[in-house]
């Protein structure tokens, strides 16, 4: 969370989902741009394969968890990137609401493979409440 990687695949990423499907997770400010002391998180991440695969960045929930204090869930979707035919940034929402039976469905960067897929998303302890 405290370096924001260069480049995403199977050798260098934060997290792996499907065979092509890698994230990484840092702190940045509220366009998504890498910031160490940044206030909100970003997931950002690639995903390739097109429709009729579903779109990848399927989060839930996102919680910071601290130590001795119950986990805080984001309460903003500060920004995101939705990309490609397999994308439902109509979703973003799910990622905030509360429900681990829902997720966001961000797409593919298949056709865009130098952008990202990305969620940014801000917390009531650090951004206060949406603006």
């Amino acid at each position: 969370m405290t370096t924001k990687l260069a480049t995403l695949d199977q050798a260098n990423h934060d997290i792996e989902g499907a065979n092509t499907e890698f994230y990484d997770v840092y702190y940045f400010d509220i366009d998504g741009d890498f910031d160490l002391d940044g206030a909100y998180l970003t997931i950002a991440g690639v995903f390739g394969a097109k429709a009729p695969a579903g779109g990848g960045l399927n989060l839930a929930e996102i919680a910071l968890n601290y130590e001795g204090k119950p986990a805080e869930c984001g309460n903003y979707v500060a920004s995101f990137v939705a990309l490609g035919d397999n994308a439902s940034p109509e979703f973003v929402q799910n990622a905030i609401d509360g429900d681990l039976a829902t997720h966001t469905t961000m797409g593919n960067t298949v056709d865009d493979p130098d952008k990202l897929l990305r969620v940014t998303l801000g917390f009531a302890s650090t951004t206060g409440s949406p603006k």
